[in-house]
Order: structure tokens, then sequence, then C-alpha cells
């Protein structure tokens, strides 16, 4: 985890508003009794966004925020917690560190997609099919349009992977065939793009990952998913499905190393074994924990 090595009032910026596109705070605490986030954004009240406990122990909030750098941290039960999903930390004034959070310029993208898929799926009685190609089409479609207008197709990926997911989440479907719905837009779409393969890939398993941790989703479905899907598609395109299973493996290892030993070790079982003929080697390397 990367730590910037400045110090940072508890304090609000007076220039960032509490204002703008969704995004979502999760923090796992199912013994907890009240959670609620506070950062920069809110004047770091800790009653002006209480988070709502799930079934699953997650306590989640979608906080509208423009696109900026935000730092903010958790207080639960009187106490202040870190985010462990953080990617990025800066320490304050008070000695401790603050979470930082990256918001980016928002598309419209993600919930676009999360409403598609959401309407796909209620449509036919056909889930995993209404799913996979809902997500196969607007995935080769949007990566092709994106890099028309000169937006870079790992993004329009993350975009389109990150409402996938929460889609699937959403409505209960089997998030393993949405993983491998994913996985084949991308490499559908990657192909007319002329992008790297491998690399985009890669970053599409970490952000799928990723997003499956932060709304409670099943990472062990997922990360099979994501690699047989990459599999799947490699095939179909004519390049090796050993090279995409690897990258594909290694982008879901490095984003459960994000989260924490036990997504390491979940997503870890699920994409090192052979699947569908091909031996999966991922880059070890990736997987060490921040």
């Amino acid at each position: 985890m990367r730590i910037a090595k400045i110090k940072m009032q508890t304090t609000s910026s007076q220039n960032k508003k509490f204002i703008g596109s969704p995004t979502q705070f999760a923090f796992k605490a199912p013994a907890t009794r009240q959670v609620s986030v506070a950062g920069d954004f809110n004047n770091w009240d800790t009653n002006a966004a209480p988070m709502q406990k799930g079934p699953d122990g997650i306590w989640r909030l979608s906080v509208p925020l423009r696109p900026g750098r935000y730092e903010y941290r958790f207080y639960a039960d009187g106490v202040w917690l870190d985010d462990p999903t953080a990617q990025q930390r800066a320490v304050n004034a008070l000695g401790t560190e603050n979470c930082v959070r990256i918001v980016g310029r928002d598309s419209g993208t993600i919930e676009t997609v999360k409403n598609a898929v959401v309407a796909a799926i209620k449509g036919t009685s056909d889930v995993v099919q209404a799913t996979v190609n809902t997500i196969t089409q607007t995935l080769a479609t949007t990566i092709k349009d994106t890099g028309q207008v000169g937006k870079s197709v790992t993004d329009a990926v993350a975009d389109v992977a990150r409402g996938t997911v929460r889609a699937t989440v959403e409505v209960g479907a089997d998030l393993g065939h949405a993983a491998q719905g994913i996985m084949l837009g991308v490499l559908r779409g990657t192909k007319e793009a002329g992008s790297e393969v491998r690399d985009t890939i890669s970053h599409t398993a970490q952000v799928a990952i990723s997003d499956t941790a932060l709304v409670g989703g099943n990472l062990e479905l997922a990360a099979a998913g994501l690699v047989r899907g990459a599999i799947a598609g490699a095939k179909e395109l004519g390049v090796s499905a050993e090279g995409a299973a690897a990258a594909a493996a290694s982008g879901a290892l490095k984003a459960a190393g994000e989260v924490g030993s036990t997504a390491l070790q979940t997503v870890r079982k699920a994409v090192t074994k052979p699947m569908n003929g091909v031996k999966v080697a991922p880059r070890e390397r990736e997987t060490v924990l921040h």
C-alpha cells in the first residue's frame, strides 16, 4: 500500500462539495452496532453519513462525490477505523493515517451497464445467457466507441466491469457466469480497439475482483469465471489460452492481495487449478499483500 508522506489536517477542504456521482464505501463489521463514513467531503462529521448494514455483515453507503482526491475513515461504535481495501493512505496531523479515495470522472457507463444487466436478467428465465450476452455486447460496443473518442480502453473496461458486478450481485444472479461474460466481451472488444489483450485482461480481472469484494460478492465464483472467460475468448480469437488465463489469474490475485489474506487464499484456490483443459500459471509476484 502506498502511503503519502505528508501531514494532513482532519478538517474539510472548503472547495469540495457533498455532491456528484455515487461513490460506494463498504466496511465489514458484523458485530458493530453503528458505522458511518467521515472525511474531508463532509467536514469529518461522524453523523453526516451513516452506513447501512446488510445481512452479510457489510456496512455500505453510496456517497455522491465530484471527481477528485478525498481522505476519509470509518467511525464504528465511537472508534476511528481504517478501510482495509484502501490502496492509498496519508499521514494526518494526529500522527495516524487517513484513507485516500480517488474519484475519477464518471462517464455514466457504470450505472448504464448496471441497469441494462438488471433488465436483461429480469426479462428472461435464462439468467445465465441473458447475463453473458448483455455483458459481451455492451463491453464490445463500449470499448470500440470510447476508443474512437480517445478514452483509454482500460477505463472503459473498468466502468463496464463494475456495473456488471454490481448488477449481478443486486439481483442474485450467478457471478461466475457474469464474470465469464465480462472477460468474453473484453477480448472481443479489445481486438476491435487494437489494444494489448493481456494487459486489458489483467486489468479487467483486477477491477472485477476489487468490486466483487466491495459489494460482498462471491470471490471464488468471480475469479474462476474470469479465468474461464479468458480461456474461451482466447480460443475464439486464436491467441494463447495459457497466456490469457495467466493474465486473468494474475489480475485477480493482485486485487485479492489488496483486500486481505482471506480473499487472497480464496482467489488463489479458484485460479490455480486447470480449467477447460488449460493449465493456469499466474505471476505469483503480483499476489503480495500490501
